[in-house]
C-alpha cells in the first residue's frame, strides 16, 4: 500500500481503528495469504471507501 501523505495516515489511524479499516482494504489485496496489495493502491483510497460507506449508512438509516 502506498501513501500520498504519511502524516494524514497517522491522523486517520489515531481516529479510526486499524481493525475497522482492514475490512475496507481486503478487496484491494492481490495476495490474501501474504497480504500483498494490488498495484497503485493508496491508503487514501481506503479512507475514501470508508467515508463513502459511513455517509451511505447515515443516509440509508
Amino acid at each position: 500500500m502506498k501513501f500520498h501523505d504519511i502524516s494524514k495516515a497517522t491522523h486517520f489511524l489515531a481516529n479510526i481503528s486499524y481493525y475497522r479499516l482492514k475490512g475496507y482494504w481486503w478487496e484491494m489485496q492481490e495476495d490474501y495469504d501474504d497480504h500483498l496489495f494490488q498495484e497503485n493502491v493508496f491508503f487514501e483510497d481506503v479512507i475514501d471507501l470508508y467515508n463513502f460507506d459511513r455517509h451511505f449508512r447515515i443516509i440509508f438509516i
